[in-house]
This record gives C-alpha cells, structure tokens and sequence, in this order.
C-alpha cells in the first residue's frame, strides 16, 4: 500500500511508534509542517508550509486566517504530495487539511482517506460556520474514522457519523523503548514524576499543593521527591510555588527531548498526571499513560477525560482539582511498599497487553487493507 501520514504541524515521534512498522512493508509518507521535529528517518518525510503556522506570525495573522477558513491547519500543496497514494490518513475532522485531503480524493489524487480522531468533546468548534462546515464534508466524505478511545468513538457517533465507519484503535508505544529496568528498592527516596505542558489544565499546581500537605509530616518529608518534566506559560508560578512553604529542595523542574524519556521513567516510581478539563479540551488519550505504563510506574490520574479508559483498573484515581484526595492517595503509594509495587506490576501487565506498538501497528495495518482492497 501507499500510505500518506497527513499531519502537519503536529506530527510528532510519540504517535509515529504506531505508524513507522508499516514503512517495512508498504510506502509510507509523513506529512509535516517545518517547524516539525523528529528523530525518526524511518519513512519518508515530506515538509510543507502549514499556512496558519505562516500567517499567524503577522499581525492579526491568526485572526485573518481563522475569520477565513475555520481551522488554521492549511498545508501549501498538500494535493501534489499526496497525489498517487492510495490512502490519506488526517488527523480530526477539523483540521483543515483533513478538508484538503477529502477534495483531493474527490479530483481522484488518491483513494481514500481514513482520518484519526482523539477529540472527544462533539461539536467542539462548530460555532465557527465554517468549521462546521468543513466537518461536515470531512465527517460525510471520509472512509473510515480511527477513533482512539470509545469516548472518540461516542463522539463521533453523536455527531451523526455512521457507526460502520468507526474502528477504535488505541495507541501504543515502543516497548523496546520504554521498559522497566529499574530495580524496585525501598531504601531510598520516592521518586514522584508529571510529564506534559506547564499550563493550568494540566493540574501541575494541584499535585504542588498536594506535596505541600504531604510535607508537613516531618517523617514523610524524608520520603519523597517530585520531579516535573516539561515547559510552557505557567513555569515561573509553578516554580515560585515550588520555592515557597515546606517545599523547597523536595521539587525539581526538568526540561527533557523525547529520545531522552525512558531514562526518566526509569528513574521514578510513581507517575500523577493531574489534568483537569476546562470548556474546550479534556484528556483525550495520554500517551504519557502508556509510556509510564511500559515502564511499570505505579500511575495516580485524575478522572479527565479518557482517562479512565485509557489505564482502566492499573491507576488509582481522583477528582480533576480535588488535590486532597490526590494526597490521601500518594501518601498510600508512599508509606504502602506492596501497593506501590502491586500497581507497578499491574501497570506493566496492562502495557503488555494494550500499549504493544506493534500490535497497533498490525491493526492499523489490517483496517488501511481492508480500506483499500475496495478501491484497488
């Protein structure tokens, strides 16, 4: 098959694990943006100019383009690069170059086009006119939708897409990559590690309250460290609050590549990822969640979101900005060796059984088939 990876500027290596074992057996093209990063040469790489990347650096740039066209995520010459292939793969029905990729199929530039969707809040969007109508055309036209989560999936379906169309496919990671290798000792401190953009609806402020309480027991003081791994607009608070209290010298802010990640799972024993939802966005799928996982991290998650479904029974729980009972449920996985280990293990079982990149790769694989064996 000819498989083109359509994402622009936000093809990144974590969701490549799932895509890059077809560029063994098929031709597979990935479409970014240039300001796109990447550590794979696996594949083929073609860059095109993401027009809103382009015009939103002008005054008003953003503004004009979005008054315009809806979604920003124009690709320049997206048809002459996808042209010949026998499927396109998008991201959201949304995204503008999902629109590009359903007109270039409708000029018969290629076969067919599959778009992948992690949104789970429907209508999102649809107060622009023509956003709601670009994902209209993208949501009749398409061929196939790769919801990552059932919540996706319900999405989709309460938009008016055809159930037939939808697959759910979760995501997975290399598992050669993020593996545990760290022996699980007692005699030292706890290592508690959040990853992801330093911005409010990550909940990196509630887990730093959370530690504060966890701080005013002396003894337990002794038995903790936080490590925060990541950059964004809310850095400078966050760190001012990590400088104030009983917190100093018990919180360290790292900025980390991708390539670098499974050293510092490895390192850690216990992973919170504290997002809470807002009007516009809720965790759709963290890939984060099956990282750690892998890496057999004992997981602490808020209820944002898919969640729940992504980590299922392996994580223990909270309510979005309810950092007292993320407290009570650190403290446990502190002082409570074989809890701490039992979800360790039961993180790694569920990463074998769910996360396997490969196997992803293979279902992926088996849906694109089937797509194509019709237009072929």
């Amino acid at each position: 098959m000819r498989i083109a990876l359509v994402r622009g500027p936000s093809l990144n290596d974590w969701e490549l694990q799932n895509w890059l074992p077809l560029a063994k057996r098929h031709q597979l093209l990935l479409v970014g943006s240039t300001s796109t990063k990447l550590f794979t040469s696996e594949a083929t790489l073609a860059w095109s100019i993401c027009v809103g990347e382009l015009i939103s650096k002008i005054p008003l740039g953003y503004f004009l383009i979005t008054s315009l066209f809806g979604d920003p995520r124009m690709i320049w010459n997206l048809e002459s690069l996808i042209k010949g292939y026998d499927v396109a793969v998008t991201a959201e029905t949304r995204s503008y170059y999902s629109l590009q990729a359903i007109r270039a199929k409708q000029k018969g530039f290629i076969g067919k086009v599959a778009v992948t969707v992690w949104e789970n809040i429907p209508f999102l969007g649809d107060g622009h006119p023509r956003t709601r109508r670009s994902k209209e055309i993208v949501k009749e036209e398409a061929d196939l939708f790769l919801a990552v989560t059932h919540q996706a999936r319900e999405a989709l379906i309460v938009e008016g897409v055809d159930g037939k169309k939808i697959r759910v496919v979760p995501m997975g990671v290399n598992q050669e990559r993020f593996t545990a290798h760290r022996s699980w000792l007692t005699d030292r401190k706890i290592n508690i590690l959040s990853v992801g953009r330093l911005v409010p609806e990550k909940g990196f402020d509630d887990l730093l309250r959370a530690c504060e309480i966890l701080a005013k027991d002396k003894s337990l003081k002794e038995w903790f460290h936080l490590t925060i791994v990541g950059e964004g607009p809310q850095e400078e608070k966050l760190r001012e609050m990590a400088g104030y209290g009983r917190l100093p010298g018990l919180v360290s802010f790292k900025k980390v590549s991708y390539d670098q990640m499974p050293k510092v799972y490895r390192s850690a024993d216990i992973f919170v990822l504290a997002s809470k939802p807002t009007s516009t966005w809720q965790e759709q799928y963290g890939m984060v969640l099956a990282e750690v996982a892998s890496c057999g991290l004992a997981i602490v998650a808020s209820k944002s979101g898919s969640n729940v479904l992504v980590t299922e029974k392996a994580a223990v729980y909270f309510y979005p900005g309810n950092f007292r009972q993320l407290y009570f449920l650190l403290i446990k996985l502190i002082v409570d060796e074989k809890l701490r280990k039992k979800k360790r293990l039961e993180a790694k079982m569920l990463a074998v059984r769910k996360f396997n990149a490969n196997r992803v790769a293979e279902i992926l694989e088996s849906n694109l088939r089937d797509l194509v064996a019709n237009y072929l």
